[in-house]
């Protein structure tokens, strides 16, 4: 599974794992999950997530990436809203 283009790092979380309880095999561990998720998310993001981690985000957890993306999405819808209110003022 790759990141689609437009996809924001939540929307890939969750279809990943919407993929994979749909799958044959629905137990994959968290550091197969990891890496899957990891291989799958697009450059730009990865370089944001490592930011936002403050390091090498391979280093973390799955469920902490996972909280990471989930953070990532949030802000930059956050930033998007802010961003449209005012311009809508002007």
């Amino acid at each position: 599974m790759v990141q689609k283009e437009g996809e924001n790092l939540e929307d890939f979380v969750e279809r990943l794992q919407y993929n994979l309880q749909r799958s044959e095999h629905p137990n994959v561990s968290k550091d197969i999950l990891k890496t899957i998720l990891l291989k799958g998310v697009r450059d730009d993001f990865l370089d944001m997530l490592n930011m936002l981690g403050k390091r090498d985000i391979s280093k973390e957890s799955y469920d902490e990436i996972v909280n990471l993306c989930k953070r990532c999405s949030r802000g930059a819808a956050n930033k998007s809203k802010s961003r449209d209110n005012t311009y809508s003022r002007v």
